[in-house]
């Protein structure tokens, strides 16, 4: 598979190299490209190869961003509508103190989550949405950077 090559001059650990992989055939399927001698397999395998090397992590998030910055677009998957936001929230896991972040964008069904750092945060938590003290349990979708995506799992008690 072509994305190897680019991987083989890389140094990413061999979830990181399993997840780039996985994000690239899912690009090429969704893209319906099924020659790997297609000139846009190098295209995608680049494109990917970047949005990893930018922090992405999870599959399924390298693939939509990769093929969103190739001016591409997947079908919305979210059960809901997000709506823009600029609320503070507490991220809550465990005996830790909570971590502190702003809510970009909710909806219904998830949240978009800016933080200073994501390394630390487990792929499960609850989520205190201020100033309505509301909160909700989360479970990580994807991460950048600076970023992380959650879906509401179901009411904290």
């Amino acid at each position: 598979m072509l994305i190897y090559r680019f991987l083989l001059q890389e140094a990413f650990e061999q979830a990181e190299i399993n997840a780039i992989a996985s994000a690239y055939e899912a690009a090429l399927k969704l893209l319906e490209i099924t020659n790997e001698n297609d000139p846009l397999c190098e295209i995608v395998a680049k494109k990917v190869m970047d949005v990893a090397r930018n922090g992405a992590r999870d599959a399924a998030h390298i693939c939509a961003r990769a093929l969103k910055e190739l001016g591409l677009s997947l079908p919305e998957r979210r059960g809901a509508p997000r709506l823009r936001t600029l609320k503070g929230g507490s991220i809550v896991f465990g005996t830790a103190a909570a971590i502190d972040c702003v809510i970009r964008n909710m909806s219904e069904t998830g949240a978009a989550l800016e933080v200073d750092s994501p390394i630390g945060i487990p792929d499960d938590f609850a989520l205190l949405i201020k100033p309505e003290t509301i909160m909700r349990n989360c479970h990580v979708m994807w991460r950048t950077a600076k970023r992380i995506g959650v879906r509401f799992v179901q009411r904290a008690k």
